[in-house]
């Protein structure tokens, strides 16, 4: 079996030469899953997005705020609320706190208060690099090489027997916790001790240190938020998402979730536009904490057949009939049994008139997603110029991509999503 020196030899020959998996991908694959995506995205949004004054959805990625900030801004949301009483225009309130507080401040699109922060200097970590294969199971390790740069350290875990590059452990741009958190305390303790039973090379036939201790590693597949994604203001508004658990599927590429549990938040991330969906993720993140429109999915919404048998039921029971005669009776004269999705929505108060039946095109009018790619499309702007473009309003370069009069909104439990008009008059009638 080859050493670790000659088999990173031959990696950076193999590189040179341009004959290496990675630098393959960077040519070959990587491109193509980029024009597929950009295929896929411009089919799913080229027409029907006419009648709902919808632009191209793909965005360039600052982050809105809400009261329950730990810095939200007091003095600038009093303003707001004194410039609103005397009848300024939500964009002249926008400006005008910014210019008195240095705090744009104004209403949503559903009457909440929001502040912009910046995140034009926001930027992807180093570290997340060492999920970028979407992270290692937990193996035993034969030996361990390490390089420190800075207060920080670049190491790879050998395995026993490795039969290609990729077998080996990356772990990139470790800080003294991170490190610590990684690997056994004693590992750890001789890395940060700067001990070593020889030297060897990493990278690029970089002088490094090798340690022939053998340990178990316990694996990694994730990362807490700030240590992938290096915006400081958003964490100190909100220091609980420091905590998010930030995980790289390898298999996405301008895709991301978030997924809200009682033991924290979790965050993917594909391997393209990294920068950008962190923060439409974050975004939600914040709104599902300030108790706003938070993200959906397609899956969310009905499609075309569950809203047609959905108002077959509706009429049924509102001429008589009661749910399970309705549900009967549309199987009966249909031939086909309606889904839960249908009787749900057909046994339910819920106004159907809000659903267009393309579940893609509904998702991108709900409010949650409306406001996260507003975020994500205003990431490279000043706070100046965010404070000169009002964000709360159809301007798809900066603002939403979405006429405001056409989003909708969740309100309640699943599948109970109301239009602009409706959320007001209830909120009115609270």
């Amino acid at each position: 079996m080859a050493s670790i020196r000659d088999t990173l030899a031959n990696l950076v020959e193999q590189y040179k030469a341009g004959d290496t998996p990675m630098a393959n991908l960077m040519r070959g694959d990587t491109e193509g899953a980029k024009q597929a995506a950009a295929n896929a995205f411009e089919g799913m949004t080229k027409d029907p997005y006419a009648g709902l004054n919808v632009a191209t959805p793909i965005g360039i990625a600052g982050t809105f705020i809400g009261p329950k900030s730990k810095l939200w801004n007091t003095e600038a949301h009093a303003l707001a609320k004194a410039l609103e009483a005397k009848g300024l225009s939500q964009p002249e309130i926008w400006s005008q706190t910014f210019k008195e507080h240095g705090v744009p401040t104004a209403r949503t699109h559903d009457t909440s208060w929001a502040q912009e922060i910046p995140s034009n200097t926001a930027k992807i970590s180093d570290t997340l690099k060492t999920l970028e294969t979407g992270g290692y199971k937990a193996q035993p390790v034969k030996d361990v090489s390490y390089i420190k740069r800075g207060n920080n350290y670049d190491v790879t875990l050998s395995p026993y027997n490795p039969e290609r590059t990729s077998d080996f452990v990356q772990l990139r741009n470790l800080d003294k916790h991170l490190l610590e958190s990684a690997l056994p305390e004693d590992i750890a303790g001789k890395i940060l001790k700067g001990e070593s039973h020889q030297p060897t090379y990493m990278g690029a036939l970089e002088d490094a240190s090798q340690l022939n201790t053998p340990f178990e590693f316990g694996g990694m597949n994730a990362l807490p938020a700030h240590y992938a994604y290096e915006h400081p203001q958003l964490f100190e508004h909100y220091p609980h998402l420091k905590d998010t658990m930030v995980q790289v599927d390898p298999k996405a590429y301008n895709a991301g979730s978030l997924t809200v549990t009682n033991k924290g938040n979790i965050i993917k991330v594909g391997v393209g536009k990294q920068k950008d969906i962190m923060e439409h993720e974050m975004q939600h993140a914040v709104d599902t904490f300030e108790g706003l429109p938070s993200g959906a999915s397609p899956e969310d919404f009905p499609n075309a057949t569950d809203l047609s048998h959905a108002k077959f039921i509706r009429e049924k029971i509102d001429s008589g009939l009661n749910p399970s005669e309705a549900f009967n009776y549309v199987k009966n004269k249909l031939g086909i049994e309606p889904s839960l999705r249908a009787k749900g929505l057909g046994a339910g108060r819920q106004d159907l008139s809000v659903y267009l039946g393309e579940p893609v095109h509904d998702y991108m009018r709900s409010a949650g997603e409306v406001q996260a790619r507003a975020a994500e499309r205003r990431l490279p702007l000043t706070m100046e110029e965010r404070a000169a473009k009002f964000p709360f309003q159809y301007e798809p370069k900066y603002g939403y991509d979405v006429d405001p009069e056409k989003l909708i909104f969740q309100n309640g439990p699943y599948d109970s999503y109301k239009t602009k008009s409706q959320l007001i008059d209830l909120l009115k009638n609270k």
